[in-house]
């Protein structure tokens, strides 16, 4: 059966201030050998998504040498590291400045690729060579979200259960860290029948991806895995675009769909219902925020 897995790494600066970089593609890369090793008919992709952007760290485009994208699996360590060198060299301001020391990774720009990369993939495989497949996207990203790229994620996941592709997500936080989980990656593994994992220990992130995201979905159904307090409970709430609090009802803009606090007795000065313009498309949001 042929198999298309599409990692997305979470390079913003939350995640970098707790996991080095380097130590975490390294982990990926080891992974990934393990999954070549799998089949021949294994297909992968490794995006990096930065505060700019996405960029697509493995395979390399423009070798159209077949052997170097699959066979070549001792130097792919190697060609991760120098793609994610290139990738800082062409983008030096994604690290500096104050104002983008607080934006977050474009999961939502990776997530988008991935999927019109997989819609690609999946029309060769059952149209032109007509065989089985299975699809997923493995999102590894901090415990923090953008609610300004709900909109786009959301898309991506009806995208994916339109194409049956699975959507995981391994969680990584901080050490001793208090946040609260990204809602919006544990809907996407509930609608798509995907795993949610998370860990603390940056020494847990090469295991966790051989025990829990090496198996595809169908696989798993036949393997005793271990269940994460995470995997029982899923957070169906959303972010608030203003004051970053997760809520279960709330308004949303009529142009862009963002979304915001219900307004409250308790909250009417706060700064969700001072906000007259959505922060994320600019239009001017009803002065009365009747849900």
């Amino acid at each position: 059966m042929n198999e298309l897995l599409t990692i997305i790494v979470d390079l913003g600066l939350d995640t970098l201030s707790a996991y080095d970089p380097i130590k975490l593609l390294n982990d990926i890369s080891l992974f990934l050998n393990c999954y070549q090793l799998q089949s021949a008919h294994n297909t992968f992709r490794l995006y990096a998504a930065y505060p700019e952007g996405a960029y697509l760290l493995f395979p390399i485009e423009e070798d159209q040498n077949a052997f170097v994208k699959r066979m070549a699996m001792g130097d792919i360590i190697k060609v991760i590291a120098d793609r994610f060198e290139k990738a800082l060299t062409q983008a030096p301001q994604v690290y500096k400045g104050v104002q983008l020391a607080k934006k977050k990774a474009c999961i939502a720009s990776a997530m988008m690729k991935a999927v019109c990369f997989s819609r690609s993939w999946i029309e060769e495989v059952t149209v032109q060579k007509g065989q089985q497949f299975t699809a997923r996207i493995l999102v590894i990203q901090g415990p923090q979200e953008d609610p300004s790229q709900h909109t786009m994620i959301v898309n991506s996941i009806f995208a994916c259960q339109k194409l049956r592709v699975n959507i995981d997500g391994l969680i990584l936080h901080p050490p001793q860290s208090k946040f609260q989980s990204s809602s919006l990656i544990q809907q996407a593994a509930f609608l798509t029948n995907g795993t949610i994992w998370e860990i603390e220990n940056p020494a847990k992130v090469f295991p966790t991806l051989l025990e829990v995201f090496l198996s595809n979905v169908i696989v798993r159904q036949k393997l005793r895995l271990p269940i994460a307090e995470s995997s029982k409970s899923f957070n169906m709430s959303s972010q608030c675009i203003a004051c970053q609090k997760y809520t279960s009802l709330g308004y949303a803009c009529s142009f862009c769909l963002s979304l915001y606090c219900a307004p409250t007795v308790e909250a009417q000065t706060s700064q969700c219902h001072t906000v007259k313009q959505c922060l994320n498309c600019g239009k001017e949001l009803s002065s009365d925020k009747v849900i």
